[in-house]
This record gives structure tokens, sequence and C-alpha cells, in this order.
């Protein structure tokens, strides 16, 4: 009995060695191996966690090293029942590199995630859900749109917290590399759809330093390159406190800068940012966005502070804030269904959206020298993306002492040369008339 005993453990000890060398040469050498047979078994788990369809149609590879990777390639997964889109995502390859040590101990640190040619399919549906909430996740968001009743939160017990040893948490990522992201987004409540290119996204957040993001691409055929630092992941996941960031880069051609706070707190995640640029083209800005066609102005110097708020366009649109303070603009005007143009420049002021109110202007500059003051009044802004027939649009002017009321409904996009004003004019003499409209 004790050789048999005495031959076991050897045997056991060899394996356990054998094995040991085997992972070793598989880490050493970096040995990939094909993991197709488990394609089903993982397809399962992942549809199960997402509580969608996950399909993975091409190769699935696990690469051996002292941070294993799993690469996949065609992964697909299944968009809402009743999506525009059948996929939410499409991604042409996928690979994610993940710490074996920490995970032991419940942390996912990331060392590296990598995707290609994907193409994401967001929308909002006319309740304003997201179909990019998975899970139970989603199913309080669907409870929370058809009814007033607050969302009940779970039992202490049936939450996990980041302090909890058995909870798996996200701790780190150290590299992100994403290229040609095709984003596709539509929005139900105002049925309009955005689309727009990452061409390239980079970014880095490993344990206890600052996040830092930089990434570039098109909307509308116009090119945007942008960097971001901002607090550590820590702090980002805090939702007690603001997570801090700084970016700066170019936007359609021109330098802007700035610094803000993101807050996790409450029930939709809120942005505040306060940014500067120059020189901003805004009719190329307007006929981009399909507002406005023939417009030639420029903001000069303009100061930005910006409240985001809500999960889809209508309720960024509705309940977010914006004020653009404007200094040395001017703005090419031509007289409507006339050839006839005139320069107002010197242009002082600010832009103001608040929350469901209307847009509006307030201005001073200069008409051939002749100082001058505009009060423009427009819809609010969720107005002007919304399919609207005509929208309402008054200006009022002040110049050598006279008053001019100009007052419209306008059709998207706008176009200078084909306007209809009703016009009031208030004026103390006829001389100032007749010289106001020379």
């Amino acid at each position: 009995m004790k050789k048999f005993i005495g031959v076991l453990l050897k045997t056991v000890v060899a394996l356990l060695t054998l094995s040991i060398v085997l992972v070793a040469a598989l880490v050493f050498f970096g040995i990939t191996v094909n993991l197709d047979f488990l394609r089903g078994g993982v397809e399962t788990a992942a549809s199960r966690a997402l509580d969608r369809e996950v399909r993975i149609e091409g190769p699935v590879e696990l690469e051996f090293s002292n941070w294993p990777a799993l690469n996949v390639s065609d992964l697909k997964v299944a968009n809402v029942e009743g999506g525009i889109a059948p996929e939410l995502v499409r991604a042409g390859f996928v690979r994610m590199q993940i710490g074996i040590f920490p995970l032991l101990r419940g942390e996912i640190n990331i060392a590296d995630i990598r995707a290609d040619e994907v193409t994401l399919n967001l929308e909002s549906d006319a309740g304003g859900v997201p179909n990019w909430v998975f899970g139970k996740a989603a199913e309080a968001s669907n409870a929370s749109a058809e009814s007033a009743e607050p969302v009940t939160e779970q039992a202490p017990e049936a939450t996990a917290s980041a302090e909890d040893p058995k909870h798996i948490h996200f701790t780190a990522l150290s590299q992100l590399s994403l290229e040609q992201i095709a984003v596709n987004y539509h929005d139900a409540v105002l049925d309009r759809s955005l689309s727009f290119l990452l061409e390239a996204m980079l970014g880095r957040a490993a344990e206890g330093e600052p996040i830092a993001i930089s990434l570039n691409g098109k909307v509308q055929d116009k090119t945007y390159s942008l960097a971001l630092d901002g607090g550590s992941i820590e702090d980002l996941f805090d939702r007690d406190t603001a997570w801090g960031f700084k970016s700066r880069g170019e936007v359609f051609g021109k330098q802007v800068a700035g610094e803000g706070n993101l807050f996790l707190r409450g029930e939709h995640p809120e942005v505040r940012l306060a940014l500067a640029a120059s020189d901003l083209d805004v009719g190329a800005i307007l006929a981009a966005l399909g507002l406005v066609e023939g417009m030639q102005a420029s903001l000069g110097d303009v100061g930005m502070d910006i409240t985001l708020t809500g999960d889809s366009l209508h309720e960024i649109l509705s309940e977010s804030s914006m004020a653009f303070v404007v200094r040395e603009g001017r703005w090419q005007v031509q007289v409507p269904n006339t050839e006839a143009r005139f320069e107002i420049d010197k242009l002082d002021g600010e832009i103001s959206v608040r929350e469901g109110n209307n847009i509006t202007m307030a201005l001073d500059g200069e008409i051939e020298e002749k100082p001058v003051k505009l009060l423009i009044t427009g819809a609010p802004l969720v107005e002007y993306v919304r399919n609207q027939e005509e929208l309402p649009l008054s200006i009022d002017a002040e110049i050598l002492q006279s008053k001019l009321v100009f007052d419209s409904n306008i059709k998207l996009p706008i176009a200078t040369t084909d306007m209809t004003f009703a016009l009031k004019v208030s004026t103390p003499s006829i001389d100032r008339l007749n010289e106001l409209l020379e």
C-alpha cells in the first residue's frame, strides 16, 4: 500500500509540474488557442448577461500571456424588439486583455481593449427609453417611462457594493483603442436621426492615475479632434463627488478649449462645461445642421457655459441650458427677397438657451459705424430639431433713435432670400426714417 501511495503521489506531482510547465510555455511563447468549440457557450452566457441575443460569427481565440487576451471576430448584439436596426452593435474585431490575479481578488483590471470596424445603432423610443440599457436597468427605465411612480430601489442585501470583497468591480483600463466606429442615433420623439464617424479613439485609465482620452472623426463631413484629461477612474465612479475634466482640440477647423464636471448622481448624468473658442463660423455650423441656408456670420471670441442632462436627444434639448458670450462678432445680413446686403460688425452680447425656454440673442453692434441694438427671439431649441412646419421669429432693433420690430414665421432650413416679415417702425422724425432707409 505504501508503495502504491508513493507512486500515486509522484504521478500527481509529475502531472502538476507538467501542467505548470505547459502553462508557462504557453505564456512565454504567447501561444494562441482556438476556442471555436466554446462559441455556443460564450454566446449563451453573453445573451443571458445582456438579456439580448449575442452572436459570434467569426473565430474565437484565447492568447496566453501574463495578461491573457480573448479575440472575437464578427460579433453582433441584437437590438431591442421593434428597433429600427436589427443589431445594436456590430463589431468586425474585438480584443480584450484582462489580468488573472486581479480577477481573483474581485477586480477587473483590463490591460487592453481594442475594437475595429464597429457600428453602433443607438435609439430612444417614444417613451424616451434608450436601447443601450440592458437587463434589469432596462426594465426599470421602461417602468419609469410608463408610470410617474418612482422606481423602487433594490434592498441593500440584493445590491453589492464596491467594498464587498465578493463583488467584482472595474478598477483600471491600461489601454483603449477603437478604430472606425460608425455611430447612428434615432430619437423617436423628435423623429430625427444623427450620424457621426469616430475614426480613432485612444485612452487610458490606470488605477489611481488621471484618465486620458483622445479622439478624432467626422460629423456631417466636418472633422473634429479632441483630447480630454480628467480625474482617476475611482473619482469617476464616486457618485458623491463631481468628476472634473479638461478638454482641448479642433472642431470644424477652429481651436476650442474648456473644462467641466460630470455628475453621476440623480436619475440622469449631468455635464457642466465651460468652453472658449475664436472666430466660429456660425453660418457653416447652422448649414451643416440643416437649420439655415446662406447665412454669413462669425462670433469672434466666444465663451460658452453649457449644462447638459438627459438620456435622449429630446431630453437633452429640452432640459439643458447654454449661454454664449460673444465678442467682436460680425453678421452679413441679406435683405429678404433681394440681393442687397449689409454688415453688422463689432457684435458683443449673449446668446442664451435656457431650459425649455426660447432662444434669445441680445447683441450690440454697428452698421456703417452707427450703433445698433438687436434682440432676436426664436423658439425653444428642441423645436428647431423637431419636424415643424413653421417656427416664430422676432427681431427688435434700435438704430438712429428708431425702433424696428420684425415678426415672422419661418420654415427650416431658414433661407434669407425667401422670408416675409411684418414690420413695425417707431421713429422720432421722418428724417431719421429716411436716413435709416438710405
